[in-house]
């Protein structure tokens, strides 16, 4: 926050997961099982960074815990490109519209104009 916008509200957003633990891997996530085991302990480091830079910051953290996992690469309804789809490990439609609804539900009441 700064003396130019006191009442800005920061917003940092967490990533979408590409692999869950229980992975099993895909032909859009061309891994074996140690390099998947690999991947998610990256992704959970990065989260839990994420997390404490915005916690230490005075910063919301927004993120869609839980229920993002249920859409890594190779789920049914994946909201991330896997490798030979879109671009590579990036959100798809689905992916940035999750992303949005994440961001829109964690703005405060006050600046939505509701009391």
């Amino acid at each position: 926050r700064s003396n130019r916008a006191p009442h800005a509200e920061i917003m940092v957003i967490g990533y979408l997961p590409i692999v869950s633990p229980v992975d099993k891997g895909c032909k859009d996530l061309p891994l074996d099982s140690e390099q998947i085991a690999a991947t998610a302990r990256v992704y959970s480091s990065l989260d839990i960074a994420i997390q404490r830079a915005a916690s230490k910051a005075n910063v919301t953290y927004v993120t869609g815990g839980a229920e993002w996992f249920k859409h890594t690469v190779c789920s049914p309804e994946p909201w991330m490109h896997g490798m030979r789809t879109g671009v590579p490990y990036h959100p798809n439609d689905a992916g940035n519209t999750a992303i949005a609804e994440e961001i829109v539900n964690a703005i405060p009441d006050r600046l939505k104009g509701k009391n």
